[in-house]
């Protein structure tokens, strides 16, 4: 090469000046070419080529499909294809964190602590070998894990520290402990569902640390059944738990998950999972007061307006509307289920499709209204309660299809009713208390000529709301005389009007669940002409007052009492015409 260049430099150049710049770039790139020859000649005068490319390293866990705890059997074999020996090898593994050796089979002195193979020192040339090792692979299933080998070396032809690595990736879709789930799939929102957890653990060897845990992160099952589990080979363990379905439709996952303690990390395990439907009917309904006083008293008929509807997007079976209230001792629901055509149940009243053929229809945007009359009791027992409102509420019951077996129950919403107090307004005539004391005076029966002097008990007994204005009033008839006598139990004294001979009492406000008494004696002297006849003692008497709460005005009237007595007045025996 070297010759044909100068060959022709002398034919075309030597001695011609006029080409001066060609020969200075015909010198740089022969000066270049000069030093790209030098440089690779010492490349490879001094090039020891590595030996990694000759050196075969290969991992294998058997032919076999394995699953996550099983017992593995590893093989790591390697092969020198060079021509040199290979001097202070170690070969080395890098072990998944699930990975178990099984000392029994495999002892320190083959494969150590370290993770080293330490017999392995020296490689010849063209030599093979292989190194094993026992034991338990756990992995989570489907995760794929890396096992690594890091064959380490010193050629004989070099003084340098070459390595070869190999990798390997498993992927174990099973796993020993099988987990069986025993579960109802479609259900109402709400629900309790009970379900049953199958553990098995399929090896043949024990396996303990092992613990369960659900998706939903509830105490859905004893933390004494969940934890700490040890199951010895091939039995298994059910755990039983339950739990409270979601207040709404739709599809929903619950799972549950083993996992074990392997070499202080925890290895979860295939779940076991079940998909749960959920559906939730939507039924509206509401109870409406017709009544235009606003407000409910003993012995009244009530309309209720009552309305429904279903605005679920699937079919409703069996369905059922219910009438209850929050007071059972005010409606009569008895009289108010024969008025209705409706049947009688614990708390109340119900519709079903016999009754209200509309019921029948569950279809999607299937709705009836129709009017309820409430019947009231004759008094109430409402138990030193006050300002109490009455409320009738709907609520609907029935099926779905989907969700056999099981009832759900809608309530609506409610009509509201306040309640009148009750004020009774009740007079006597005594001439002995009940308990057998005397308050009269003079002979009974009354004689000519003779004063015979008797109490006049008023009482005022008001139950669950205020009554603010409250008057009392009478008169006495002409022969009858007001002793000044008197007691009142709230309020001031009574009030006597010689002139006209009245009786009064004003007060401004009787609270709720009271009695209120008024009592006072009148004296009578009998003429001739009353021999044989009961003595008028007063005039019809009066009680006006206001209910605070719902307003309404009581104007209540007494006839005129005379001096009958009653059956537990020791004096009724003597008898009370005029002698």
């Amino acid at each position: 090469m070297l010759k044909f260049l100068k060959g022709h430099y002398r034919k075309r150049y030597h001695n011609n000046y006029q080409h001066a710049k060609k020969l200075f770039i015909f010198d740089l790139a022969l000066f270049a070419f000069s030093l790209i020859l030098l440089g690779s000649t010492m490349f490879l005068w001094l090039w020891k080529p590595s030996l990694t490319t000759s050196i075969d390293v290969s991992m294998s866990l058997g032919n076999e499909r394995i699953k996550s705890g099983q017992e593995v059997y590893l093989t790591i074999k390697y092969k020198n294809k060079s021509k040199f020996k290979l001097n202070n090898v170690s070969l080395a593994l890098h072990l998944p964190e699930g990975f178990i050796i099984d000392r029994s089979k495999t002892s320190k002195d083959t494969f150590s602590d370290d993770f080293i193979f330490p017999a392995i020192k020296e490689i010849k040339a063209g030599a093979t070998g292989q190194a094993e090792i026992y034991g338990w692979f756990w992995s989570e299933p489907n995760k794929e894990e890396l096992l690594i080998a890091n064959l380490s070396y010193e050629p004989e032809n070099n003084p340098g520290r070459e390595q070869k690595l190999s990798s390997f990736v498993s992927r174990m879709p099973d796993s020993v402990l099988a987990g069986k789930l025993t579960m109802t799939t479609s259900t109402l929102p709400n629900a309790n569902i009970k379900f049953t957890y199958t553990l098995t653990n399929s090896s043949n060897r024990e396996v303990n640390n092992i613990s369960v845990i659900n998706n939903w992160n509830a105490d859905v099952m004893s933390e004494k059944e969940t934890k700490n589990i040890l199951l010895s080979a091939g039995s298994s363990k059910v755990i039983e738990g339950q739990f409270v379905t979601p207040n709404k439709s739709g599809s929903f996952t619950f799972s549950v998950t083993p996992q074990v303690i392997i070499n202080n990390h925890v290895v979860p395990q295939a779940p076991a999972t079940k998909e749960l439907r959920v559906f939730a009917p939507q039924v509206i309904s509401n109870a409406r007061s017709l009544e235009n006083s606003g407000y409910a008293e003993p012995g009244q008929a009530l309309p209720i307006e009552i309305k429904w509807q279903n605005k679920s997007d699937f079919k409703l079976q069996n369905i059922t509307l219910h009438l209850s209230s929050n007071l059972q001792s005010v409606v009569d629901w008895k009289k108010t289920a024969r008025e209705n055509g409706a049947k009688v149940e614990t708390t109340g009243i119900f519709f079903d499709s016999s009754s209200r053929t509309q019921l029948s229809n569950g279809n999607p945007g299937s709705a009836d209204t129709f009017t309820v009359k409430i019947y009231l009791l004759p008094s109430f027992n409402l138990s030193e309660a006050e300002k109490i409102n009455l409320e009738i509420y709907p609520a609907v019951k029935g099926h779905v299809s989907e969700a056999p077996g099981q009832q759900f129950s809608q309530d609506g919403s409610r009509a509201r009713i306040p309640l009148a107090t009750e004020v009774d307004f009740d007079i006597e005539t005594r001439y002995y208390t009940a308990e057998g004391d005397q308050l009269g005076r003079g002979p009974l029966p009354p004689r000519v000529g003779k004063t015979t002097k008797y109490w006049i008990l008023v009482k005022i007994t008001n139950t669950t709301n205020a009554i603010n204005e409250a008057t009392f009033s009478t008169s006495l008839p002409v022969g009858v005389e007001f002793t000044g006598k008197q007691s009142t139990s709230i309020g001031p004294q009574l009030d006597y009007n010689n002139a006209d001979r009245t009786i009064s009492w004003r007060y401004n406000t009787l609270p709720a669940n009271s009695q209120t008494g008024l009592y006072f004696e009148v004296s009578v002297t009998p003429s001739v002409a009353q021999i044989g006849q009961n003595i008028l003692l007063t005039n019809s008497l009066q009680f006006s007052a206001t209910d605070e709460f719902i307003g309404k005005k009581f104007n209540l009237s007494h006839a005129p009492l005379n001096n009958a007595l009653r059956s537990d007045d020791s004096g009724q025996k003597f008898g009370s015409k005029v002698k």
